[in-house]
């Protein structure tokens, strides 16, 4: 079947809709990096260096923008509230919905007497606010570094990970739901004592359940393993095996969701 000449004029407007759809995709890809410089800004540049508490992170999105977000945020002279949270699917909607939570958490954090009142208050915010099927997991801790206590709470995260100085490892379990779903959500306040060399480990599901190439998870076990192995050397020891490890495991050179990992280490007092 012969193909139809075009005229002239058909031509030119072929080529200046192709000129167009060009054009619209570069201020796209544009938009899209714009996203994600504005939303990395969002996450924490530095830890506070007067507490006796060591931070570090490594954090890739699935596409230019992602769902994952942690911060952290001063209680007190001696407190500290770290959160790692997880947004339903990806893009835009949800880097739009990780903003919406970090003025949500700044706001209401510093008013909550615990984790678990924190949670609550987090949950009947954005229960109000978001209008959308959009949720999101989280997992929050209250770090008091004079009496070496800890405190924590979870929203349909993980189980997240603690490293004991003598190298025994445990998961730190709590209930409680998805935030955004239901406002009537009861969450679980669950306290530890920490003590010196103690590592709290937390990460979203995008490490855990990677797949290798027979569709085998990565898994919580992986990510102990690389803990309890490379216990007594630095963060950045720790957190470059775990992600070494975790892309020698992958079955493709691409990450299938955000990737987010979060270690934090009590050293000794300032």
């Amino acid at each position: 079947m012969e193909l139809p000449e075009l005229s002239k004029e058909e031509i030119q407007h072929l080529i200046d809709a192709k000129s167009r759809l060009e054009e619209n995709e570069r201020r796209l890809h544009e938009e899209l990096e714009l996203a994600a410089e504005l939303q990395k800004s969002l996450l924490p540049r530095e830890y506070p260096s007067d507490l006796p508490v060591e931070i570090i992170h490594r954090y890739m999105p699935y596409r230019e923008v992602g769902g994952d977000f942690f911060d952290f945020i001063r209680l007190d002279t001696h407190k500290i509230g770290i959160i790692i949270t997880d947004v339903s699917g990806h893009g835009i909607a949800s880097a739009f919905l990780t903003a919406m939570f970090k003025s949500t958490f700044a706001h209401i954090a510093p008013k909550c007497a615990s984790a678990a009142e924190t949670m609550t208050a987090l949950n009947r915010e954005l229960c109000s606010l978001v209008r959308t099927d959009h949720y999101l997991t989280a997992f929050y801790l209250i770090i008091d570094t004079e009496h070496m206590v800890c405190e924590y709470c979870n929203a349909g995260h993980p189980k997240q990970l603690l490293l004991r100085h003598d190298g025994n490892i445990s998961e730190l379990t709590s209930v409680g739901f998805f935030l955004g779903m239901f406002e009537g959500t009861d969450y679980e306040n669950r306290q530890l004592v920490l003590e010196t060399g103690d590592t709290l480990c937390l990460f979203t599901d995008g490490i855990i359940e990677t797949i290798d190439e027979h569709e085998t998870l990565y898994e919580r076990e992986r990510v102990a393993a690389g803990l309890v192995k490379t216990a007594g050397s630095s963060l950045e020891t720790t957190a470059n095996h775990i992600m070494s490890d975790l892309i020698q495991f992958m079955s493709t050179p691409v990450f299938s969701d955000d990737i987010t990992l979060l270690l934090i280490r009590m050293v000794e007092t300032i």
